[in-house]
C-alpha cells in the first residue's frame, strides 16, 4: 500500500490534464486476422479457442474493447446450431448479476424472443472447477425462426466466458448437452481460483423509491481528488489479489426496474445502486460518498467501462437511473482511472475537478 501511495503520489501532478474524453460504451467491432486452422489465445486469461470443437468449426474472432477485454468468437456446425462464445473483463458487479443480465437480454429481445421462464436454469460444475460455481439457462424461443436458444456464464480468474448457443431444430436438453459439451472443448487454464457456488440473485425486499431528479453540487476540488484515489486504489488492490476476483463480496438483489437496455441492482450494504448495461459488464455505480466538508448527504456517481472508471461530480440526493444516463451523456467527468494495461491505478484530473 504504501509504494501505491508514493506512486500516486508521484503520477498526480503529471497527469492533470486539459481535457478529458469520454469514449463510447461500446467500441466498433474489430476483427482480429487468424488462420482458420489455427487456434486463438485469449492473452489475458490463458484460454484458447481451437479451430474446431465437436461439429463447431470457428469463423470470426472480433473485439469490442482494448486490450482484448471483451472478446467474441463465432462457431457454428454448417446446419442448424449457432453459437458465440463472448471473454470479457467485468467492469463492476457479481456472477448473479451478469447471468440475469444475461437472461434478461434473452428474454426481451425481439431477435432471440425467449419463452419465460426458462425451462432449464441451473447452475452447474465447469471445467477445471469443483464446485457448481457457474450458470446456465435454456429457453424455448417464440422466434419461429429458432427452437431453442440458452445462455451459460463461467468466471474465469476475474474474467467471465458467456457461451450463446442457438439452434433451429434440437430441443432443450439437446442443447443443454452440446453447451456442456463445448465447453468441454474449450482450453481452460491450468490456474483456476477458487470461485464461490453460483446462487441466483434475488429479488429485493424494498425497492429504492426515487424522487426528484437530484443537483449538482458545487465543485470541491478535495472531494475530487478523494474520489479518484479511491477508485485508483481499489483497482489496485483488485489487480493484485487475484485469489479474491471471482469472491466479491458484495451482495446486490434484483429491483423492480429490469429493462432490456439496463437492470438496477442495490446494493444494501451502502443504500446505492448499481446500473447494470446491457449484459457485458459495464454499469454505473450511484450511492453515498465521503463528505469531507460536512453538511448534507453527498451522492456519487461513477461509470465503470472496461478499461477505465470515470468519476462524475457530487448530487445532493441519490439520482434516479433515467438521470444517470442523462449525466454518462452530458456531464464531463472529473477524473478518469485506468483499470487495465500499463496505466492501471493513475488517475487522470481534469479542468473540472478545481
Amino acid at each position: 500500500m504504501r509504494s501505491f501511495l508514493l506512486g500516486f503520489t508521484r503520477t498526480i501532478g503529471a497527469v492533470l490534464l486539459a481535457g478529458l474524453s469520454v469514449s463510447p460504451l461500446v467500441a466498433q467491432p474489430q476483427k482480429l486476422d487468424v488462420q482458420d486452422d489455427a487456434s486463438w489465445q485469449h492473452t489475458a486469461t490463458g484460454i484458447v479457442m481451437p479451430p474446431t470443437i465437436g461439429e463447431y468449426d470457428r469463423s470470426d474472432i472480433t473485439s469490442t474493447a482494448k486490450y482484448e477485454l471483451d472478446m467474441q468468437v463465432q462457431y457454428a456446425n454448417g446446419l442448424d446450431t449457432y453459437i458465440t462464445a463472448y471473454i470479457f473483463r467485468p467492469a463492476i458487479g457479481t456472477l448473479p448479476v451478469w447471468f440475469d443480465r444475461s437472461k434478461t437480454v434473452l428474454e426481451t429481445t425481439e431477435q432471440w424472443q425467449a419463452g419465460t421462464p426458462a425451462e432449464i436454469e441451473k447452475s452447474f460444475v465447469p471445467p477445471k472447477r469443483e464446485n457448481t460455481s457457474a450458470f446456465m439457462a435454456i429457453y424455448k424461443s417464440g422466434n419461429p425462426r429458432f427452437s431453442y436458444t440458452g445462455v451459460a456464464l463461467i468466471p474465469v480468474n476475474g474474467w467471465f466466458v458467456k457461451l450463446r448457443m442457438t439452434s433451429l431444430r434440437k430441443n432443450g436438453r439437446e442443447l443443454e448437452a452440446d453447451m456442456q459439451s463445448f465447453l468441454q472443448g474449450i482450453s481452460w487454464p491450468e490456474n483456476m481460483k477458487k470461485a464461490e457456488n453460483a446462487v441466483p440473485v434475488s429479488r429485493c425486499e424494498d425497492d429504492i423509491r426515487f424522487g426528484k431528479k437530484a443537483k449538482k453540487l458545487k465543485k470541491d476540488g478535495a472531494q475530487a481528488l478523494l474520489g479518484a484515489l479511491m477508485g485508483s486504489i481499489a483497482s489496485k488492490i483488485e489487480a493484485d489479489d487475484p485469489e479474491k476476483a471471482d469472491a466479491r463480496p458484495i451482495t446486490y438483489c434484483r429491483s423492480q426496474y429490469i429493462e432490456d437496455l439496463y437492470g438496477i441492482y442495490q446494493d444494501a450494504d451502502s443504500g446505492g445502486y448499481l446500473m447494470a448495461i446491457r449484459d457485458a459488464g459495464r454499469g454505473i455505480r450511484a450511492g453515498k460518498g465521503i463528505n469531507l466538508g460536512g453538511g448534507g448527504d453527498r451522492y456519487s456517481v461513477t461509470f465503470f467501462d472496461m478499461a477505465e472508471s470515470r468519476q462524475f461530480p457530487d448530487y445532493d440526493r441519490l439520482p434516479p437511473p433515467e438521470q444517470l444516463l442523462e449525466i454518462l451523456g452530458r456531464e464531463k467527468p472529473l477524473s478518469v482511472t485506468p483499470t487495465f494495461g500499463e496505466d492501471r491505478g493513475t488517475v487522470i484530473l481534469g479542468p473540472d475537478s478545481f
